[in-house]
Parts: structure tokens; C-alpha cells; sequence
């Protein structure tokens, strides 16, 4: 449960009993999260009123034209509006998993959402975090990895995050068309080719760095995925459909990716070569790897690893034949196997130990993720969250740690921290760490050393 979960809370140590196993086989169909996130916008709501956001914008800084510092020139309220509903999703988000009873189902879908990573900082992803992970992902998490990997995609999140919606073949008709307009006005903007996502796809998503692919595989896979893209802010947006491809933007033409040829079937041509990309030996060697180095150690045994591929491609790409070939394996389970904390794992272990789940202390624990470096889904790149030890255990960040261990201590209503240790951690807490808890000036004391403690850095 610590090391494969998300952290104990109180009572789930003893319920699980002396089969943690059969626990996590148990969610290997995924995690119940029931109506938690039911009344949220789609993204194609909030795509809707993103445009909206921008119309006012224009509009105001049109009738405030000429007027000095004119503080009504930005909708400040429908901007907050939009912000707030971020916000609320945010907190939900937190709150679906510091509740769960699932929550090695719940590591999987939070695993794929930094694979399949985009960063906030971008403005034109910022509202589709979210979105996507509970769309895209947290459908298709315990499914077939082609399923997930073409919703993704699709995503309006990823193709906006990865430039693709403005992708266009350079021999499709908008591509002539922006061609003409480019030689008759030479200061036109011309559209064209962007390679983005078709290289973060074989990269990051599928292959990995060294399947090899080569720079002709991403040109190719890039005109293929031309035509993917999301509605523009002239067209009706209805609910559901935030992505639509765009034949007119389409390369026409026979593409060849790893040396096959895949026939011009407009949209359905590269999604042909993602379900080939899906079910490669390198696909299967890249997420092998780093579901262990995120489940079982830093540098995961390479035989494990290998099992893990196997077993992946021998169910033809089902996740759950992944995870399964995982935890069954008693190399994910000996004395090497053990991960760091991130801030999110962090955090999300403390909310869960302390039962600390109302709206105002899951605020505080995103603050205090930010401050400790790892800012809800804004990684940065695409390549997500780093995932290893050396990533989060410099001097000054353990030392925010323990500030963020104060913290929330002073919110936990503790009788007993020496009980509540070993109620969460079990034979993980060392003797002289509960007799310290027992020592402990008052409960809140106890409470912060215990979560300041060396053992619960760690996911063992």
C-alpha cells in the first residue's frame, strides 16, 4: 500500500492484512471513483470558453482604446470564473485520491498522466490538464495501450499543448492555398508542417529516445497526423467533440514509418501507425522501464523489466498484463525495492495518514507542492516530472519538507502519533522513530516528526 499506493490511511494496513497482493490484483480493472468528478466541464466546454475569454479580452481592449491604464479593459470576472473552476478541479482531483480505497489504481492513472505530460505554463493547454487525465486516461488506464495512446492524441490538451492543431501539409489544399496568399503578400504569416507531437510521440510516448527512430520517421509521422486538430473559434463547439480533423489540412499521400507504408485513409492513417507504434518491442521496452523505475526502484532489475515487456507483448499491449507481470514478481518486492518521494507522493500520503482531505487542506497541500517544486501539471516539458531520487532530495528541498510536515500537523487532529506511525507504516516504523513519537512535547510535535521522518520519504 506505501510503496505501490498512495499511503496508507488509518485502518487500510490492517484491512489488507498479510495479501498485499492479491489487494493490487484486485484493481487491475481500475479505480471506482463513482460521480466524484461528475458536473465538471469537458473540454469542450472549456474550450468554449477559452474563445470567450479571448472575444471579451479584444472587445475590451478595443472600447478602451486610446484610454489611459483603462482597468477594465481585461473581464476580470469572467476571469475568475474560469480560474476558479481550475481551481475547484485541482482540489477534486486531490481529493478523489487522498480518499481512495484504490489507490494503486490511482498511481497508474496519475503514472500515465506524467508520461503523457503537458504543462500549465503554457496558456493554451492550461484548462486541458485535467480535463485530459480524467478523459482520456483515467478511461483507458487499465485497458489496451493503443486505446490510451489514441485517446491522448486526440486530446485537444496534447494537441494544443504540442502545436499540432495548427499542423498543415504542405501539399494539402490550406497548405497550397497558404502558399499563394504567401507569394502574393510576402509579410503573410505562412502555415506549415510542425513536428512536435509526431516526435514527443516516438520519443516520449511509444519508442523511447533510443528505439530507432529516425528524423525521416518523424517527418513522416507528423504529415500523417496533419488534420488533427481541435475547433477553431468560429465554429460551433459541441459538447463532447473538442477535436475534429481537418481533411483540407491533411498531407495527402502514401507515408512510410519504420520502413511500412500506410495508404492516405485521412484521419485514420495515423492512427494506423499509432496502433503499430503501440505494439513495437521498443514500446514495450520504454513503458516496462519506466513502470518500474516509478513502482520499484530508481534502477529496476533488468530481468524484470524484460518479464514486463514480454508479458506486454504477449497480450498484445494490454496494460493490466503490465501491471500484473509487476507485482508478481518477487523482484518488485526484495529489500532494493524502493522509491523517493516526490512532492506529490509526499503530500498526497501525508493528506492520507492524517486524514486530512476538507477543501482548505488540500488548497494547502498544493501550495506546499508548488513550494517544494513540483507545481500541479506543470512539469515544464513534455518529458514530465523526473521520477528518480536525485531529482527531489537536495538539502534545501528536505528541509522545505519538514516546514510542510509543521504544516499540516498543525491541521491534524491526532490523539496519538507514536499509534498513528504504526497504523500507517506498519513494520516500516523503526523503534527508535515511535519511541520518538511517544517523546514528543505534544500531539502536533509527534504528528510533524512523523511525517518529517526519514522512513516516510521514502515509498518502501
Amino acid at each position: 500500500m506505501n510503496r505501490f499506493g498512495l499511503g496508507a490511511r488509518p485502518g487500510e494496513l490492517a484491512r489488507v492484512g498479510d495479501d498485499p497482493r492479491g489487494w493490487l490484483r484486485a484493481q487491475l480493472s481500475g479505480s471506482d471513483v463513482g460521480t466524484a468528478f461528475a458536473g465538471l466541464p469537458t473540454s469542450a466546454a472549456y474550450l468554449g470558453q477559452y474563445y470567450d475569454l479571448l472575444r471579451a479580452r479584444r472587445d475590451a481592449r478595443k472600447a478602451a482604446s486610446g484610454v489611459e491604464a483603462a482597468p477594465d479593459a481585461v473581464p476580470a470576472p469572467a476571469q475568475r470564473r474560469f480560474r476558479r473552476q481550475l481551481v475547484q478541479e485541482a482540489v477534486l482531483r486531490q481529493q478523489v485520491a487522498a480518499r481512495s480505497t484504490q489507490g494503486f489504481a490511482e498511481r497508474i492513472v496519475r503514472f500515465w498522466s506524467n508520461h503523457f505530460a503537458i504543462s500549465v505554463d503554457k496558456r493554451i493547454a492550461a484548462a486541458f490538464a485535467a480535463p485530459m487525465e480524467r478523459e482520456a486516461i483515467r478511461p483507458h488506464a487499465f485497458g489496451r495501450f493503443a486505446d490510451l495512446l489514441l485517446a491522448v492524441e486526440r486530446h485537444p490538451g496534447m494537441l494544443l499543448y504540442l502545436d499540432n492543431a495548427q499542423s498543415i501539409g504542405e501539399d494539402s489544399r490550406l497548405g497550397q492555398r497558404s502558399a499563394r496568399r504567401a507569394a502574393r503578400r510576402p509579410d503573410a504569416r505562412k502555415r506549415g508542417l510542425n513536428e512536435n507531437l509526431a516526435r514527443e510521440i516516438l520519443e516520449l510516448h511509444t519508442l523511447g529516445v533510443d528505439g530507432g527512430y529516425t528524423q525521416a520517421d518523424v517527418g513522416e509521422l507528423a504529415r500523417a497526423l496533419t488534420g488533427w486538430s481541435v475547433p477553431g473559434p468560429r465554429e460551433e463547439i459541441t459538447d463532447g467533440q473538442a477535436s475534429v480533423f481537418r481533411a483540407e489540412a491533411h498531407e495527402p499521400g502514401v507515408r512510410t514509418v519504420f520502413g511500412k507504408a500506410y495508404r492516405d485513409a485521412g484521419a485514420g492513417q495515423a492512427e494506423a501507425i499509432l496502433r503499430d507504434l503501440a505494439v513495437h518491442p521498443a514500446t514495450a521496452r520504454h513503458l516496462a522501464f519506466k513502470l518500474a523505475r516509478h513502482c520499484v526502484a530508481d534502477v529496476p532489475p533488468p530481468a524484470l523489466v524484460a518479464r514486463m515487456a514480454r508479458a506486454y507483448l504477449d497480450s498484445d499491449g494490454a496494460l493490466p498484463a503490465l501491471y500484473a507481470a509487476m507485482i508478481d514478481d518477487d523482484a518488485a518486492w526484495g529489500e532494493d525495492a524502493r522509491k523517493f518521494k516526490t512532492p506529490d507522493d509526499f503530500l498526497l500520503s501525508a493528506l492520507r495518514a492524517t486524514a486530512l482531505d476538507g477543501d482548505a487542506d488540500v488548497r494547502l497541500a498544493l501550495q506546499l507542492q508548488a513550494q517544494l517544486g513540483q507545481p500541479l501539471f506543470q512539469p515544464r516539458s513534455p518529458a514530465g516530472f523526473g521520477d528518480i531520487a536525485d531529482d527531489w532530495g537536495g538539502p534545501d528541498a528536505l528541509f522545505k519538507r519538514v516546514q510542510a510536515a509543521q504544516a499540516l500537523a498543525e491541521r491534524a487532529a491526532v490523539a496519538s502519533p507514536a499509534a498513528l506511525g504504526a497504523d500507517v507504516l506498519g513494520d516500516g516504523l523503526a523503534a527508535d522513530a515511535a519511541l520518538a513519537l511517544r517523546r514528543a512535547e505534544s500531539a502536533q510535535q509527534g504528528v510533524a516528526l512523523l511525517l518529517a521522518s526519514p522512513v516516510f520519504q521514502w515509498r518502501c
